[in-house]
């Protein structure tokens, strides 16, 4: 069974879960993740979310501006 994780976000307590759904609409995993590798819980919050290919599309278009000194 998970572990339930409690997180203060401006002055209220929320239990992780709910707070990925409801406040960046991120899925439970990626925040529990962002956190656990030492991001601030502001910045896990902020950061967007992508799918994987969606990921990769932005790689191949930063590889190809950077390949032609676009900036």
């Amino acid at each position: 069974m998970p572990r339930i994780r409690w997180v203060d976000w401006q002055g209220v307590p929320w239990r992780l879960s709910e707070l990925a759904r409801a406040d960046s609409l991120l899925p439970p995993q990626t925040l529990t993740s962002r956190l656990d590798r030492g991001l601030p819980l502001e910045r896990a919050l902020a950061t967007g979310f992508c799918s994987r290919s969606a990921a990769g599309r932005r790689s191949v278009l930063a590889l190809r501006s950077s390949a032609t000194g676009d900036r």
